[in-house]
């Protein structure tokens, strides 16, 4: 994936592992044509249905989960070219549908549990990109999604359009997925807008990424994911849908910070975009928002850290309160937020001074490739930079390696079985 600059290295965690990518393709442009561009401005609101599911075959057990989230993207900020997005996914419903051992059904003996897992998992997830107007991501990607996956993350509520003017029939690459091959199949109407489809296939047809992006509404209308991969000995068989419900413009900063339904794909904007302005007020709003069951610790770290980057003194009153929180989460940027003073002079161990690290570019998982050099093979791997994280202290570094063969992203994956 494309990274625009140097690379946080003081980080929490790093799993390495084996990732499996997909695809390729080749370029064409017809200069006769208007190139595609989304329309997309501050304020704009976007609500996708969403639905997901997954089925395992196994030597001697088959699932079937399937999931349903309601998707809200939000424009928090246009600038040069570079469009600030939100994105948060609130999972409506999550149901376990199969589940046969040994050729017996075994559904509703493994219903309970199933139901035990999801309500302690988290409904909601949140996470934000800053884009080109072609929906190039000038980031990578959040790696660590709502589900159990291993493809999921090549699937957004904005896609790669093709950088230039194109025929139909034509095919284009993205530098953020290089091995994928974009192709502008037909026209077709979906919700009673002329929509190009574009397809994207593996070359072995393990994977096959479709959307639909209308020049009349300048956003994608639908978006289809379908694909198989194998998993040791059980092969996983996954879709997904998205389907835009309704769009809205205009929209104000403090009306998504209100509603739990998009607090936190706004703060995860403001978080990733300094240009995004937030009081002191709004910030306190967020902090002094109650409910722990509606996800709302997560929130309240993400306005911490928000505080935290910049600069923005939280009231001791509000600070005392949090110190109460259940969450672990929360505590631990209380205290952060309680050492923000003067910077500590980073050292050795022979207390020579070092240089500030780099600040982080953006917070959370992401898919990192170490460089291939002439003794060795590029490796890729999971880099996770915390709410915690600040440049000029301190941090601890924590490496997690596999026991044995497997896939590094099923360390960081929250799981659905």
């Amino acid at each position: 994936m494309y990274s625009p600059g140097p690379r946080p290295a003081p980080v929490v965690a790093v799993a390495i592992g084996l990732l499996v990518l997909v695809c390729g393709a080749t370029v064409g442009a017809a200069q006769s044509a208007p190139a595609w561009r989304y329309d997309l401005h501050p304020g704009d609101h976007l609500i996708y249905r969403y639905t997901f599911q997954r089925r395992t075959q196994g030597d001697e057990e088959q699932t079937q989960v399937e999931a349903k989230f309601r998707t809200h993207v939000l424009v928090a900020a246009e600038n040069a070219g570079r469009i600030s997005l939100g994105f948060q996914r609130n999972r409506e419903a999550a149901e376990l549908t199969e589940y046969r051992s040994k050729g017996k059904d075994r559904l509703a003996h493994e219903l309970p549990g199933f139901q035990k897992r999801m309500q302690a998992r988290p409904s909601r997830f949140s996470e934000a990109m800053e884009i080109s107007p072609s929906g190039e991501p000038l980031y990578p990607w959040e790696i660590a999604r709502e589900s159990y996956s291993h493809i999921l993350d090549v699937l957004h509520e904005v896609l790669n359009l093709p950088p230039l003017a194109l025929a139909k029939g034509e095919s284009w690459r993205s530098p953020s997925l290089p091995q994928l091959d974009f192709r502008w199949v037909d026209d077709e109407s979906i919700h009673g807008k002329l929509c190009h489809h574009v397809e994207a296939t593996a070359p072995d047809k393990s994977l096959k990424l479709s959307y639909w992006w209308s020049p009349e509404s300048g956003v994608l209308e639908q978006v289809a994911l379908d694909g198989n991969y194998k998993n040791f000995d059980t092969v996983a068989h996954e879709t997904a849908r998205m389907e835009l419900e309704s769009r809205a413009r205009g929209e104000q900063l403090a009306n998504w910070l209100g509603s739990a339904d998009t607090r936190q794909g706004a703060l995860q904007a403001i978080l990733l975009t300094p240009e995004v302005a937030v009081s002191a007020e709004l910030l306190a709003s967020v902090l002094t928002s109650g409910d722990p069951a509606s996800g709302e610790p997560a929130s309240q770290a993400l306005a911490l850290a928000v505080a935290s980057r910049r600069k923005i003194d939280v009231p001791s009153g509000i600070l005392s309160q949090l110190r109460q929180s259940a969450s672990a989460r929360v505590q631990l940027m209380v205290e952060a937020s309680s050492n923000s003073g003067p910077s500590h002079q980073l050292t050795d161990e022979c207390r020579r001074p070092l240089p500030p690290m780099p600040a982080p570019t953006k917070f959370g998982t992401v898919l990192e490739v170490a460089r291939a050099s002439a003794e060795d093979r590029a490796i890729p791997y999971l880099l996770r930079v915390p709410l915690t994280y600040r440049e000029d202290r301190p941090a601890p570094l924590l490496v997690y390696l596999s026991g044995g063969a497997g896939f590094a992203i099923d360390g960081v994956l929250p799981v659905v079985r």
